[in-house]
């Protein structure tokens, strides 16, 4: 963890771990409103990277599908 990494630039704490657990919860807090604001998806980053490449090529798949219809 550095510098930027804890939020220590915004002032948050003068101690690096209590200034990172507060910068990453501004961060979860404001990506949930842009989330809510602009309906994106979210995927579940818990799971082994395999699940997580399945998951997010199956969404593209709907997106595309839905953006480029086959006529057949």
């Amino acid at each position: 963890m550095d510098y930027w990494e804890s939020g220590m630039d915004l002032g948050l704490s003068r101690d690096w771990h209590e200034s990172f657990v507060k910068y990453q919860h501004r961060l979860r807090n404001e990506f949930g409103r842009l989330q809510r604001k602009y309906g994106f998806d979210v995927i579940n980053a818990n799971h082994g990277i395999k699940a997580i490449q399945k998951e997010l090529r199956g969404r593209i798949e709907m997106v595309l599908e839905r953006a480029y219809p086959t006529t057949a």
